[in-house]
């Protein structure tokens, strides 16, 4: 008497060979894995690119900067009151593209900055680098800023030196 095969029973010969081909499930956490990878990757390019634009500008600025201190120290020692429009007793003078008596020029380097503005401080230093009348001091201490808007924060870049 033979034996009927069972229905649900399946025989060895029809299950596919163990490790080969990928279930729905294998698949579905590849594709899982694939796209978390994918918005990290952009993730990380875009911060990345935010980065570098914010480098760029600080960049821009601290180029500026050395424009506007370079243009300072070419003007004599002994002019540079005049050139702040400020007398020979008074013990600083401010230029300030804000207020318009910074160069005009100097406004146009501001252009790539947004909001940008520069301002150029110059100190009379006497003995001991104490504050001194401009006619009367032996040095002065001159301070660039250039300052710009990023993001809603004011960023700036500060150059300062001596001369005499």
């Amino acid at each position: 008497m033979s034996q009927k095969p069972d229905p649900f029973v399946t025989s060895p010969a029809v299950l596919p060979p163990p490790g080969r081909g990928s279930t729905l499930i294998e698949a579905l956490a590849a594709f899982a894995l694939t796209g978390l990878l994918a918005v990290s990757v952009l993730s990380l390019l875009h911060t990345a690119v935010h980065h570098l634009r914010a480098a760029d500008r600080l960049d821009r600025a601290r180029g500026v900067a050395e424009t506007v201190a370079a243009r300072l120290d070419a003007v004599s020692f002994h002019r540079l009151p005049g050139y702040f429009g400020v007398d020979d007793s008074e013990q600083e003078g401010l230029l300030d593209t804000r207020d318009g008596s910074a160069p005009p020029e100097w406004s146009e380097l501001l252009e790539p900055l947004p909001d940008g503005r520069i301002e150029a401080r110059l100190e009379g230093l006497g003995a001991g680098g104490a504050a001194a009348a401009l006619g009367d001091a032996p040095g002065c201490r001159l301070r660039v800023r250039v300052s710009y808007l990023e993001a809603g924060r004011r960023r700036r870049v500060r150059l300062i030196w001596v001369r005499g």
